[in-house]
């Protein structure tokens, strides 16, 4: 049985845009080397303050 090698893994959100209550983000996901594994925009409504 092979030993599952460990990676660093990095998440990075950025606030691109809001607007009244909606906040707008892009995602990715990296490694250490910079090989992406994800990449992602999500906009979540805020309901509560």
């Amino acid at each position: 049985m092979q030993s599952a090698e460990v990676i660093d893994i990095y998440v990075t959100a950025s606030l691109v845009e809001e607007k009244k209550r909606r906040l707008s983000f892009e995602v990715s996901v990296e490694d250490e080397f910079g090989k992406v594994y994800a990449r992602s925009k999500v906009v979540n409504w805020v309901i509560d303050k």
